[in-house]
């Protein structure tokens, strides 16, 4: 794929003033096209390797729950590997405290009719910290 015939820049001015400028705007260009290049090849590296990793851990997670099955069923506590154990552990956890959770909580709660609720909901909310990111993102066309 030739970028410098199928990429467009938005918001890039391409008047120059000067042949100096011309020339290092062609530098400039031709620059950015090889990172655009780069960052593409790294892209498609990634999205093929994170296809791998995704279908290997959907393969651990189906062997994964065939073993706790077995060491569940007959009381296997943990298989001796030669560089330490295999061990079959259950824990409890506790669900994370997030703004549904709160919600569906305190509309249940005695002590709280449904005005105090939705206020004390909103004081919540808004002093929740926002954060702002930037990031490059690829859109692909769809067949």
């Amino acid at each position: 794929m030739n970028l410098s015939e199928t990429m467009s820049y938005d918001n890039v001015s391409n008047n120059t003033n000067s042949n100096s400028d011309r020339v290092m705007d062609i530098n400039q260009k031709n620059e950015l096209q090889e990172y655009v290049k780069k960052w593409l090849t790294y892209d498609d590296e990634i999205r093929t390797l994170q296809n791998a990793i995704k279908e290997r851990k959907k393969d651990k997670k189906d062997i994964g729950n065939i073993l706790i099955n077995f060491m569940d069923n007959n009381n296997v506590p943990h298989f001796n590997l030669p560089d330490g154990k295999l061990i079959f552990s259950k824990s409890q956890h506790t669900e994370p405290v997030n703004i549904k959770f709160l919600k569906d909580t305190l509309y249940l709660s005695p002590c709280l009719n449904e005005t105090q609720t939705q206020n004390l909901l909103e004081f919540i909310e808004s002093k929740r910290n926002k954060r702002v990111s930037t990031r490059l993102k690829r859109t692909h066309k769809h067949s």
